[in-house]
């Protein structure tokens, strides 16, 4: 039985995770708009995402925060680097759900001042998966040893596949898009602060999340290989099989796999 096969149920199940991520990513801000829409009077928008927090929809935004900060603090990443961003998104997720943005009407307590660092943070471990973890590949790299022998490895063919080229400019879109978002939401509330006005005084701040979150939600959906993205099962270049310690001295250093030894 092939490793891909051995480990088939569990390979599916982690992607539909990663698919469920990416798809609160995409709802979230499209259940908020329709809310304003069709239950706000005038339709008028908050003045931001997490403004929402102040609206029948409070329940709505801190689960599916809470949801994808649970997933980052378990998400098995490829490497300690993978693990330790999943962790610091988490925290920053978790955080930014439960301590509160500063209420439109009244004076701020000490924990609305926690939420604006915490949701920037976020945004920049989510682009930080994009624009880098996301694009890593085993392609030349030992990523599993043989069930029968330990000592010899397998060495993944240097070719990346065609999928594989296609979800990484996907990455980077969407990586540079919401590192795009987020500077402009600074400058803009620089800008504003500087002037005597506030960054709610337009929805600006409102549609520069949405369009983050939706970017963060396809980038996952990506990751998931959702419909038309994930690899076709056909035979290619063989992995090259030797001893550990000959492809070590070849110069083929081993890529942290996943941990039930497949990396995708």
């Amino acid at each position: 039985m092939s490793n891909y096969n051995k480990y088939d149920k569990r390979i599916y199940s982690y992607m539909t995770l990663r698919q469920t991520v990416g798809w609160i990513g995409i709802c979230l801000p499209l259940v908020l708009f329709l809310y304003s829409k069709l239950f706000v009077e005038e339709g008028n928008l908050e003045p931001s995402i997490s403004h929402y927090y102040y609206t029948l929809m409070r329940n709505l935004f801190v689960g599916a925060l809470c949801a994808v900060g649970l997933f980052m603090f378990f998400y098995a990443g490829y490497s300690r680097l993978d693990d330790l961003t999943g962790d610091l998104a988490g925290v920053c997720a978790i955080v930014t759900a439960w301590f509160p943005t500063s209420p439109i009407v009244g004076e701020p307590e000490w924990y609305n001042h926690l939420h604006l660092p915490f949701a920037a943070g976020l945004f920049v471990c989510f682009a930080f998966f994009s624009l880098w973890l996301f694009t890593q590949s085993k392609a030349g790299r030992i990523y599993k040893r043989d069930d029968d022998d330990p000592s010899i490895v397998s060495i993944a063919p240097q070719e990346i596949s065609h999928m594989k080229k296609i979800r990484n400019r996907i990455y980077i879109i969407c990586g540079f898009g919401i590192m795009v978002c987020l500077i402009t939401m600074a400058a803009y509330i620089i800008v504003q602060n500087g002037n005597g006005g506030s960054s709610r005084d337009s929805s600006l701040i409102y549609w520069l999340e949405f369009t983050a979150l939706v970017l963060f939600g396809f980038s996952w959906l990506t990751k998931g290989e959702f419909w038309f993205l994930k690899d076709k099962e056909v035979s290619g270049e063989p992995d090259i099989r030797m001893p550990e310690e000959e492809a070590k001295q070849l110069g083929y250093k081993w890529v942290n796999p996943w941990r039930c030894g497949m990396l995708k």
